[in-house]
C-alpha cells in the first residue's frame, strides 16, 4: 500500500512540475512581447517629445533616464583612490564567498553566512 502512495505523490509532483514549466514558458513568451512593446512605446514617446502617458484606467508610463558610472580602463587606480578617499568602496561579498569556499577558513569577523533554500528549474534548450 505504501508503494501506491509513493507513486501517486511522484505522479502528482510530475504533473505540478509540468504545469510549472507551462506557466514559465508562457511568462517567458509574454515577457518578450512586453519588452518589444516597451521599446516601441519608448521610441514613440521620444519621437513625439512626450514624457508621460496616462491611460483612462489610471496606468501611467513615463520616460526616464538613469545615469551609471563605469571605471575607465587604465584609470582603475585613480578611481579606487577617489572611492577610498570618499568612503565609497564596497565589499565584494560574492568574491569573498568564493575565496572562503576554496580556503576552508572560518567565516571572518564582520561577515555572516546565511543559507537559503530554493528551487532550481532547468528547461530544455536552456544553456547551463
Amino acid at each position: 500500500m505504501a508503494k501506491k502512495k509513493e507513486i501517486v505523490v511522484a505522479n502528482n509532483s510530475v504533473s505540478v512540475a509540468t504545469k510549472l514549466h507551462d506557466v514559465a514558458s508562457e511568462i517567458k513568451r509574454l515577457e518578450a512581447i512586453e519588452a518589444e512593446l516597451r521599446d516601441e512605446l519608448l521610441a514613440s514617446m521620444k519621437a513625439q517629445g512626450v514624457k508621460f502617458v496616462k491611460l483612462d484606467g489610471g496606468e501611467t508610463y513615463s520616460r526616464a533616464e538613469r545615469k551609471t558610472l563605469t571605471i575607465v580602463k587604465g584609470f582603475e587606480d585613480k578611481a579606487i583612490a577617489w572611492a577610498q578617499q570618499h568612503n565609497a568602496l564596497k565589499v565584494d561579498t560574492t568574491k569573498a564567498k568564493e575565496i572562503l569556499r576554496h580556503s576552508f577558513d572560518p567565516v571572518p569577523l564582520g561577515f555572516k553566512e546565511t543559507t537559503t533554500e530554493y528551487l532550481i528549474a532547468k528547461h530544455m534548450g536552456d544553456k547551463e
